[in-house]
């Protein structure tokens, strides 16, 4: 079966290959104020962005045993990538900033048990949300 979302696989993969390059030779220090503005916040989003989607991935599997829906499940395993990746860019900008990364948050637990609580398609609708709220990082 033949789907849209081979479009959204070709996506990812394209973005894969044609990365925005990052200066991480740049020297600039955040401010002090800059810095209470957004460590607690970036803190639980770079935590929210490195879940390796094990429950999105086995529940996408069924999916695709389910509907032969083989582009929506290579272009989830795709956009989970993507995420692993901000995750990691995000880590070493705060690294660079001596923002100290979290293991363990209240909410990012919480966000996870409720999505393991909803289908596939639910938790995918949270996420692509967050990821709309998250543009600005």
């Amino acid at each position: 079966m033949e789907s849209s979302f081979y479009k959204w696989k070709d996506y990812f993969l394209e973005n894969k290959v044609n990365l925005k390059l990052i200066n991480w030779n740049d020297n600039y220090k955040l401010t002090d104020t800059e810095r209470k503005t957004i460590v607690k916040s970036i803190q639980q989003f770079q935590l929210g962005e490195n879940s390796e989607g094990k429950y999105l991935i086995n529940s996408a599997r069924k999916s695709r045993l389910r509907t032969h829906d083989h582009n929506y499940y290579d272009a989830l395993i795709e956009f989970i990538g993507e995420e692993q990746r901000h995750a990691r860019d995000l880590a070493r900008f705060m690294r660079k900033q001596d923002i100290p990364l979290i293991r363990v948050h209240w909410i990012d637990q919480v966000f996870r048990r409720l999505r393991r609580l909803a289908s596939l398609e639910i938790s995918v609708l949270v996420l692509l949300t967050a990821e709309i709220i998250a543009k600005v990082y």
